[in-house]
């Protein structure tokens, strides 16, 4: 009976299912050693582009994230825009408040959409904070006080925020207006030794903006994804797309044993990108005609700064030779 090929068969068999359980075992081992997230924001100049956010979101599902940060200034506010991320994303999410969702009646659709303003979210690598920082340093520093302590230390803190709270070149003189209201110095002492990133999901464009142009846009640059500053002992993330065109964008992080790696993502996704001028518009002529006027606006400003500091110095020079001469006299 033994002999039969059925059981000759059988310890293959056995060693097969061996084997497979290593490996399930091994992959679950190893995602436990390492989280995933995906950090996103400022999504709302696409939300209503149904192609390009569909792009977008298949590209975040495409990097497997055991958590999707959105991180403000995304049409949280809009139930149906919510609704989207959530069947679109099969997640853990993690959501923060912006500028845009916390006007006027958007704050109340928000928390309702949302359910919380700030939250603790523990993953097996890292605990995630998450902060509204368009309230007042009082507010903020009030929840941090209360969740900090409470957080194991047997792994790092990732605080995640809408506005990029380490930068004071942004400050607003009230809170919930388009900027933060506060000084980093408000909040750092309560951070220091104990958060070791943050990540902001605010807008690009007051430093690099994509195609439009205006006062309150930086100098073009259709190319950046994200940028990394540090401030004393916390790494900081700047990560909120632009206009969402030419490039919507996001970053993917690893962490390992408290360290991160953070890989920067955008849709449309090609290998080598365009030249420059016909990635600027449709009529490359329009990005070169700007530069041209801004150009040529620079120069009657400095011809006419010239010439009045010129009359303005020849005429006390004239008075001040006149003023001798009678002295002289």
């Amino acid at each position: 009976m033994f002999s039969s090929p059925a059981y000759r068969c059988l310890p293959c068999l056995l060693m097969l299912m061996f084997c497979l359980a290593g490996v399930v075992h091994g992959q679950g081992a190893a995602r436990a050693d390492r989280t995933r997230f995906v950090v996103v924001g400022h999504t709302y100049p696409i939300v209503k582009d149904s192609a390009r956010m569909q792009e977008l979101l298949a590209a975040i599902r495409a990097e497997k994230p055991d958590y999707v940060c959105l991180l403000g200034d995304s049409g949280l506010e809009s139930e149906a825009t919510v609704a989207m991320y959530k069947e679109a994303l099969p997640h853990k999410l993690l959501f923060a408040p912006g500028n845009h969702e916390m006007r006027g009646p958007g704050r109340a659709a928000y928390q309702k959409n949302i359910g919380y303003l700030q939250t603790v979210e523990t993953a097996p690598q890292c605990h995630f904070v998450v902060i509204n920082s368009c309230d007042s340093a009082e507010n903020i520093a009030a929840f941090l006080k209360s969740s900090l302590p409470e957080l194991s230390k047997d792994r790092p803190v990732v605080l995640l925020a809408h506005h990029r709270i380490w930068d004071d070149t942004l400050i607003d003189a009230k809170s919930y207006s388009h900027d933060k209201s506060y000084p980093f110095a408000e909040l750092y002492p309560l951070l220091e030794g104990r958060v070791k990133y943050v990540f902001a999901g605010n807008s690009r464009r007051q430093y690099f903006r994509d195609l439009a142009t205006g006062p309150s846009k930086g100098k073009q640059n259709l190319h950046n994804v994200f940028w990394c500053d540090r401030v004393g002992s916390i790494t900081c993330y700047s990560c909120g797309m632009g206009d969402g065109k030419p490039k919507a964008t996001f970053v993917v992080v690893d962490m390992v044993e408290g360290n991160i790696t953070v890989s920067p993502r955008h849709v449309p996704r090609v290998e080598k990108d365009p030249t420059y001028a016909a990635e600027v518009s449709p009529d490359p002529k329009k990005s070169v005609k700007s530069i041209e006027k801004d150009a040529r606006r620079a120069v009657r400003r400095s011809f006419w700064w010239g010439l009045g500091s010129g009359f303005v110095l020849g005429a006390v020079g004239v008075r001040m030779l006149l003023r001798a001469r009678r002295e002289g006299a």
